[in-house]
Formats: structure tokens, C-alpha cells, sequence
């Protein structure tokens, strides 16, 4: 649940990306090339970087519009580590959508495995 989200916006949200679903991080861990290929590649500036620092969970939210417990995805994909690695030192990130995603846990939650 992301802090001050509105009911209606909780209720449709569905879909939860966080890695709780050992699953769910297994089957992103297995297609990380899919998300690598699938992702863009966005320079920022280090003044842009900033505020980010150490917060990769409001970075994703707020320049890839994805919710925040995605970030480990975000991060998975860029090889950091740890969420204190995240800081303005990494200019050139690989960027996922919203509609990357949402297909890649429809994938997930109607394969065999999920169930």
C-alpha cells in the first residue's frame, strides 16, 4: 500500500510486485534478460540523482510512473546491490514501463507455477 493513495486506487491495484511472492522473485530473477531487453536506457545528470539518494522506491515512482515496491526490480536490472548503492554516481540507468511489467506478472500469476 503506497502512502497517501486514495481507497479507490488501493482496491484496483491488484497486482503486487514486491519480492514477498518468493514466486514471483524467482520468475522475474529467471527473465532478466527479457526485462534488460524490454527496458530503455535514460542518462541523468548527478544534481538530478540527488534526491534520490539511498530512496530507489520513489525514483521509480516518480520518473518510470511505476509503483515503489518495484524498485527491486529496477535495481535487479541495473546490478545495485543494495538500496544504499543507489545514489548519484549511476547516471545511465535501464528504465521498465508500467505495461512491461503489468504483462510480465499476468505471465506469472496464469502460469502453472503460481498456482
Amino acid at each position: 500500500m503506497e502512502q497517501g493513495q486514495r481507497l479507490v486506487e488501493r482496491l484496483s491495484s491488484l497486482e503486487d510486485y514486491s519480492p514477498d511472492d518468493i514466486g514471483w522473485y524467482h520468475f522475474v530473477r529467471d527473465h532478466k534478460q527479457y526485462l534488460r531487453r524490454n527496458s530503455s536506457i535514460a542518462r541523468y545528470m548527478p544534481e538530478d540523482l540527488v534526491k534520490y539518494r539511498y530512496k530507489p522506491w520513489e525514483f521509480v515512482k516518480d520518473k518510470m510512473k511505476v509503483p515503489g515496491q518495484a524498485a527491486w526490480i529496477f535495481l535487479f536490472i541495473n546490478d545495485i546491490r543494495d538500496p544504499h548503492d543507489f545514489n548519484e554516481s549511476h547516471t545511465k540507468l535501464r528504465q521498465f514501463t508500467k505495461q512491461t511489467l503489468d504483462h510480465m506478472y499476468q505471465i506469472y500469476s496464469t502460469s502453472a507455477s503460481h498456482t
